[in-house]
């Protein structure tokens, strides 16, 4: 928990999977499961333009869960707001997105709006 909070701004949103329950009792950050939102709601969370990061085991979230929430909603902020890896701990790598996620509409991968 320490590598993780030390890398995250306070007012971050965090989108995880799997590391969900651990980051909700060992910290006071805003997070989100992705089993538990769609795209729409997460550019709605996003709306006031927080800092959003994701918190996966893409290799998991790839082969157990494809085609389902965690792994649609991962590449919906993959491709939507532009991850890029912030570091790894463990099996989970830390993503930050680059872009604002309530600038890109939900089913859309290009980013546009």
């Amino acid at each position: 928990m320490r590598w993780l909070r030390a890398q995250l701004p306070a007012n971050a949103i965090l989108f995880t999977f799997g590391f969900t329950l651990t980051a909700r009792h060992y910290s006071d950050l805003e997070t989100i499961d992705l089993s538990e939102t769609d795209p729409a709601a997460i550019a709605q969370l996003a709306a006031d333009k927080r800092p959003i990061y994701a918190l996966i085991d893409v290799t998991n979230v790839e082969t157990q869960w494809q085609d389902q929430l965690p792994s649609t909603n991962f590449h919906w902020l993959r491709d939507g707001a532009g991850l890029e890896p912030v570091g790894e701990s463990q099996t989970y790598t830390l993503f930050r997105a680059r872009l604002p996620v309530a600038a890109t509409k939900p089913g859309s991968s290009s980013g546009a709006t």
